[in-house]
């Protein structure tokens, strides 16, 4: 099966401002720690009792638009990320959170690289991260003040077909409050699909040739507002998210022909729409230093 496409040219644009204001820093970020005139380096990949923790460099963080690409660029080994966000280590299906609390693919889309001290690899989890066969966990600096703003644009020409978000966020001493919001869109036209399969019979040659054309439709919007609520002992996360897919048309025509005389055709159409809203509430807390509480809820309206 062969696809063409015809004139493609893409044309893409980034705006990005942020400000940000870091109060304080974790010790395990330090690559150099000088003790009475011996320096001890740190590695960037090291374990830590049940995980493997990885630290990234400025380099990886700089060339990381989003939590994907930083995995990406971390170059995990086994680690592999599907085109719906799904994420696995060695085959195994692996959970991921943020500071401990799960994470959905927007959470890490939206996620700011610059703010990751590190992530940990439980390639054996217990505790919260029992329930998975791994668990991917991102450690991500704490602010008591400061901000960003963050909007991406990019359009294409030639396929008409867009991605464009926007993200804000607010830190006011304990808590912060954050939205984002996501749209993309797809106007596909005249796709052609075409293909020649040969047959070798004993007594002839049987050609059979498939064309069609094909147009889609459809786009995706997300929005989500978030806060977040971190002390001593406490680690809060409330988010309300709504995310909307439609697909208002979806058409195909086709022919079939076989050694040069049709032989049938074909006529689809297809279209739908859905919203989903919803509510996520996340916290642990910690009871002393070897026992935490950990709670989570979650509604779904469809």
């Amino acid at each position: 099966m062969t696809i063409i496409n015809r004139s493609i040219l893409f044309l893409s644009f980034v705006f990005a401002y942020s400000f940000t204001s870091e109060v304080y820093g974790q010790n395990d970020t330090i690559k150099n720690v000088t003790l009475n005139e011996v320096v001890v380096t740190a590695a960037n990949v090291y374990r830590n009792d049940d995980h493997i923790v990885f630290i990234p460099t400025t380099e990886q963080k700089d060339h990381s638009p989003t939590g994907y690409a930083l995995l990406y660029n971390l170059m995990i080994p086994g680690l592999t990320i599907s085109e719906n966000g799904s994420v696995s280590t060695m085959g195994m299906y692996t959970g991921v959170y943020i500071n401990g609390q799960p994470a959905d693919v927007e959470d890490i889309v939206y996620l700011r690289p610059n703010e990751v001290d590190k992530v940990e690899l439980y390639d054996s989890p217990t505790g919260k991260y029992s329930k998975d066969n791994m668990a991917l966990n991102f450690i991500i600096k704490h602010y008591t003040y400061g901000g960003y703003v963050h909007l991406l644009g990019e359009q294409s020409t030639g396929i008409n077909s867009g991605t464009y978000q926007a993200a804000a966020s607010l830190n006011r001493n304990s808590t912060t409050y954050s939205v984002f919001g996501g749209y993309n869109y797809a106007n596909l036209k005249n796709i052609q699909v075409s293909s020649l399969e040969e047959y070798l019979l004993p007594d002839r040659e049987i050609s059979r040739e498939t064309s069609s054309i094909q147009e889609l439709d459809h786009n995706n919007k997300y929005v989500q507002l978030r806060i977040k609520n971190q002390g001593e002992s406490r680690y809060l996360v409330g988010k309300v998210s709504v995310v909307g897919n439609d697909m208002p048309s979806s058409q195909s025509e086709g022919n079939v022909i076989i050694d040069n005389v049709a032989s049938g055709s074909s006529n689809s159409s297809s279209n739908s729409r859905s919203i989903s809203p919803k509510i996520d509430l996340n916290g642990e807390f910690t009871l002393n230093p070897s026992n935490t509480l950990t709670w989570g809820l979650q509604w779904i309206f469809r």
